[in-house]
């Protein structure tokens, strides 16, 4: 008994998400370049970084 392929997958973290936007909008603007796993991660862990950094930034500031 296999796993039934219907089924539908977990919940996607956050995280998860932004990498695939990340990687879709690389193909868009590199249609033919391949990718470097590591170096792409890398770059997208630094976006992620710089994004939650900004998004806590303004969290702090605007109380609610």
């Amino acid at each position: 008994m296999g796993k039934d392929p219907r089924k539908p997958r977990g919940k996607m973290s956050s995280y998860a998400y932004f990498v695939q936007t990340c990687r879709e909008e690389h193909k868009k603007k590199h249609p033919e370049a391949s990718v470097n796993f590591s170096e792409f991660s890398k770059k997208c862990s630094e976006r992620w970084k710089v994004s939650m950094e900004h998004i806590s930034a303004v969290i702090d500031w605007h109380p609610f």
